[in-house]
């Protein structure tokens, strides 16, 4: 509850196992992305957190250019 920021939630509650990634884990990371990027393009806002991005990175849930290149 703080007044000017917002956040938006993406995945599933449930652990993502990184030696299995089911490709509804998969999809949720890359609409995370798509909503990342339709954030930033709005220039609604200051700041942008991408909350372990890296993490979905390295499990190979997306593409580190995927992230690169959010613009």
């Amino acid at each position: 509850m703080l007044p000017g920021v917002t956040f938006d939630r993406f995945g599933s509650r449930t652990f993502v196992n990184p030696e299995k990634v089911k490709p509804e884990e998969k999809k949720q990371a890359h609409d995370a992305i798509e909503a990342a990027r339709t954030a930033m393009l709005s220039c609604n806002y200051d700041v942008l957190v991408l909350d372990e991005v890296n993490v979905a990175v390295s499990w190979k849930l997306i593409d580190v250019e995927d992230v690169s290149t959010i613009n």
